[in-house]
Order: structure tokens, then sequence, then C-alpha cells
């Protein structure tokens, strides 16, 4: 939005991307338009790719950034006719592109994510603002009524579960955290997707009222206001951590062996 304060700016995103974005351009204003790719569900596979790709081509797009390093989506958006198509010098299919930046020099991803801007003269380092998310008043209002039976304490959120298996530390090793923090006079709230319910449950059974399961029963924007609230977040690799960074809650991130 600062390059070309003038565009209509789209995105790209999975359908869960898409409903952390939804609210905009109320509460998002850097965003015109969200276009969702469920690539792993029912829009995957060359099929999938190419009816994306179709859709892509009807917007009538002048230029795309490309975060993505895959071959399947240089071929996307080559597919799509996009005039301008700025991706990295390390992803899978350069010659798809029409201009490309290394970002194998920085360290932190931000970083790395903004170097796609290098491709249009700029370095990341212009581009240092917070992270954002569009958490609204009617978020907040709800995370402060589900909170409410456990507020008396100081709250401590945990989120147990991550997109890949081998990134998720040990249940049982949640659950005793939990008890620990009880015992230590907080109270816990769990959070995490519909995935995770069978999780929240084993963790949370048992304990005393202080401990409240969310996993599956609230949307992501609803977490990123219930974090908002709570005096730390303690999670894998996951959404749950860069929501927590976003809302400026502090985290405690485990990082498993993922080898």
């Amino acid at each position: 939005r600062k390059v070309f304060p003038d565009a209509t700016i789209s995105v790209l995103t999975t359908p869960q991307g898409a409903e952390l974005l939804a609210s905009c351009p109320e509460t998002h204003p850097y965003l015109d338009k969200i276009l969702s790719f469920d690539k792993r569900g029912s829009q995957s596979g060359l099929r999938g790719l190419r009816e994306m790709s179709l859709k892509l081509a009807n917007e009538g797009f002048d230029a795309v950034f490309s975060l993505h390093k895959s071959w399947r989506t240089a071929l996307m958006l080559w597919w799509a006719g996009i005039p301008r198509r700025f991706g990295f010098c390390e992803a899978q299919g350069t010659m798809l592109y029409t201009s490309t930046a290394s970002r194998s020099d920085l360290l932190h991803e931000v970083d790395r994510n903004l170097a796609i801007l290098r491709t249009v003269g700029y370095e990341p380092r212009a581009f240092q603002d917070k992270m954002f998310v569009g958490v609204s008043q009617s978020h907040i209002s709800e995370a402060q009524r589900l909170l409410a039976p456990i507020a008396s304490r100081p709250v401590v959120a945990l989120a147990p579960g991550s997109a890949w298996r081998t990134k998720r530390w040990s249940e049982s090793g949640f659950r005793e955290l939990a008890q620990m923090l009880v015992q230590a006079g907080k109270s816990v709230v769990i959070l995490g997707g519909p995935d995770e319910m069978a999780v929240g449950g084993y963790i949370g059974a048992g304990l005393n009222a202080q401990v409240l399961d969310l996993t599956g029963k609230i949307s992501i924007l609803t977490s990123a206001a219930i974090i908002s609230r709570c005096s730390v977040l303690v999670a894998n690799d996951s959404l749950a951590l860069h929501l927590a960074s976003a809302v400026g809650v502090p985290v405690v991130a485990l990082f498993c062996s993922t080898v």
C-alpha cells in the first residue's frame, strides 16, 4: 500500500487466511479484496490449479507478488497471464516470473517476505510496521464474555495444536503444564481448531473450573481477541503464535524436532 497507494490490492490466500482477513476493508485498510484458494481441499490437484488461474485471469491484475516458492504457484500465475510476476530467486520455476529478488541473505521470516519488494526497488528495512490483525470490538466483547468465569485470576492461554504433528509438544506435557499453572494460582484457556478438540479435552479433563477449553468453538479472530486478554501464550509453531505476536502478548513458543 505504501509503494502503490492508489492501487486496488487483493490477496490470494487459503480459506483459513481468508477468515483471518474477512473483516477488511473496515478493519484492514490496506486491502480491497480477498480471494480464497482451497488448494488442500476442494481445489487440490492440477485441475484446481487451472481453475484458480482462470479466476485470476478474469480479475485482470497488472502485477502479482508471490511469497511462495513452489513450482505450482509459479505455474498458476503464469497460466493466469498476469503481465508482471514478481517472485524469489530461491523459488522453483523462477523462469516463469518476470522479475525475482533474493531473500537468502536475511535471517527473519518477516524480512524475507518483505524482500519481495526488492523487485520494485525497496529494501525490507523500509517496511518495519507492526503486524496487524483485524480484531473488532465485537470480538473483544465476545472474548470478555467467554473469559468471565475464569477472569478472577491471571489467564494463561495454551495452544497445543500445529499444522504438522512433528511440530507438536506432547499432550501430556501440555496437561502437566495446565495443572502446574492452576496450582500456581492462574487460570488457563485452551485454544485451537476443530482438529484439536480431542487434545483440548484431554488437557483440561478433570481439572478445576479455572480451565476453559475453547478448542473448535470460536473463530480465528475471536481467538486473537482471547489471546489479547491473556498474560502469556504457550504454543507450538502455529497460527496462535503469530496471533499473539500481532496483538502484543508475550509468547513461549515450543519448537520441537521436525526430523
